[in-house]
């Protein structure tokens, strides 16, 4: 079973697990551990732990400001603090 076939199948089964009750539960899982090869309590593991949203951007400031506006500021700022650099 590929990677991606096993991914999409733990997406139905996730589905089916969570609305069932302790019975069907059990013949999901033992189901799901004889289909994918996994042990008893890793498949659980898996079944219960929640989607994970993949993230579009990374958290933090920006690294470059682009902006005229704030260019400005900056630049002014710099001005008045008599240029300073790193390398005095």
């Amino acid at each position: 079973m590929s990677k991606r076939s096993r991914k999409e199948y733990q997406e139905t089964i996730r589905k089916r697990y969570r609305e069932a009750d302790l019975k069907d539960k059990q013949k999901i899982l033992d189901e799901f551990c004889q289909v994918c090869g996994y042990q008893r309590k890793y498949a659980i593991r898996i079944l219960n732990q929640p989607r994970k949203n993949k993230r579009l951007k990374k958290p933090g400031r920006p690294r470059q400001y682009h902006d005229p506006r704030i260019m400005d500021v900056l630049m002014e700022l710099w001005r008045v603090l008599n240029l300073p650099c790193s390398r005095d």
